[in-house]
């Protein structure tokens, strides 16, 4: 299934990146799961009519398109429910944009699928250790990945904000952090003096002269660093440190670090606003994954 066309995809396009703030990979993304619905829908619907209309569209199909998705791809729940995010979100511009009534509106009613909750893999603190000792032993560059790795333990960053991150956001003289999360939303995040030094050795010893608007990481080229550079790198690091696993990503030392914090007695207000969640709801899965400490803690109990 290779895609149909979107019906009122530039402006579409044009409303995820002006009104959303949506990233190029993101809008991609949506589009991606708009084109295969709308081929099924092709296909399996409107056969011969040489279009899809939206407001055509019924909640029994956009219910049968989630059973194809479940039952002929062998797409898991997370992947469901993602790709009805994406239909939702589309459905709420056309709305917004009066391309359709909400009455006429087909996934309104549509619910998601349940899906097992999942706690987020971490490193121990001992092995945050190690891993940040062996960014310094393990490395081409070891002060890029020293700094990249102390940056993603003490602050909590995203991937995506490390790679887009620019010398102009990195306030030294203040100890903290300018960082321009997910939807254009920009929080500050206080540097512990340890994460300052090793920006500073970076700094000294980078490919580029440092200057506002050149990226604080980039690769022995001297062209900013890729999702995929900062997993290669972090890979050797995990490798040589003894850690690499399945499933271990740049993206887990976020949960490290936050789950860390909760650990020791950080609240989940605070947390919230350190790792740029738009909501509570999506840092309250930390105070889960924590209930091994508590459980551990509970079994230590003189009277248990």
């Amino acid at each position: 299934m290779t895609g149909a066309p979107i019906p009122y995809q530039q402006e579409y396009a044009d409303y995820l990146e002006i009104e959303c703030g949506s990233r190029p990979r993101s809008i991609e993304g949506y589009l991606m799961d708009l084109r295969g619905f709308f081929q099924y829908l092709r296909e399996r619907h409107f056969a011969g009519e040489g279009g899809v209309d939206p407001a055509r569209v019924s909640p029994e199909q956009v219910r049968a398109y989630l059973t194809h998705l479940k039952e002929e791809l062998g797409n898991s729940p997370h992947t469901r429910n993602r790709k009805l995010a994406a239909l939702k979100n589309y459905y709420h511009f056309l709305v917004l944009h009066g391309r359709l009534v909400n009455k006429h509106n087909p996934v309104r009613h549509v619910k998601k699928a349940k899906t097992p909750e999942k706690l987020p893999a971490l490193l121990s603190l001992e092995e945050a250790r190690l891993l940040i000792k062996a960014s310094l032993l393990e490395s081409f560059l070891p002060f890029r990945d020293h700094a990249m790795m102390r940056l993603f333990l003490q602050t909590g960053l995203r991937l995506d904000e490390l790679v887009r991150l620019e010398w102009r956001d990195v306030k030294l003289e203040k100890a903290c952090l300018l960082v321009q999360g997910k939807g254009d939303r920009e929080r500050l995040l206080p540097l512990t003096e340890a994460t300052i030094e090793a920006l500073c050795r970076h700094r000294q010893c980078s490919l580029s002269p440092g200057r506002d608007g050149d990226r604080v990481f980039l690769n022995h080229r001297g062209k900013p660093l890729t999702w995929r550079g900062v997993q290669m790198i972090f890979d050797r690091i995990c490798r040589g440190a003894g850690l690499l696993r399945p499933g271990l990503s740049p993206h887990k030392l976020r949960h490290t670090c936050l789950t860390l914090l909760l650990r020791e007695g950080v609240d989940l207000m605070t947390l919230k606003e350190l790792a740029g969640h738009k909501d509570i709801n999506s840092t309250e899965i930390y105070a889960h994954v924590d209930l091994g400490s508590v459980r551990e803690a509970v079994e230590k109990h003189p009277l248990g």
